[in-house]
C-alpha cells in the first residue's frame, strides 16, 4: 500500500469506519462487517487482510453508533 491509500490520515481526528476499511483494502463493507462478526463466509485470506487493516487503522467498534442504526426514533 502506498501512502496516499491512508485514509486515517486523511480524516484526521475522526473515527475510523468500517467504509474506511473496505476503501482501504478493496472489500466490501459487508464483508468487513462479516469479520468483525466473526462469520466463517470470509475467505481465510481475506478475513487476515482485513484484520490487519483494522489493526493498522486502529478500528475501534462504536457501540453508540451502532444503536443510533439499529434503534428507531420515537418523538416523546
Amino acid at each position: 500500500m502506498n501512502d496516499n491509500s491512508d485514509s486515517s490520515s486523511k480524516r484526521s481526528g475522526k473515527a475510523v469506519t468500517v467504509t474506511d476499511i473496505a476503501r482501504a483494502i478493496g472489500v466490501s463493507r459487508a464483508t468487513v462487517s462479516l469479520v468483525l462478526r466473526g462469520s466463517p463466509l470470509v475467505n481465510v485470506d481475506t478475513r487476515a487482510r482485513v484484520e490487519a487493516e483494522l489493526r493498522r487503522q486502529r478500528y475501534v467498534y462504536n457501540r453508540a453508533a451502532a444503536n443510533l442504526r439499529r434503534r428507531p426514533f420515537r418523538n416523546p
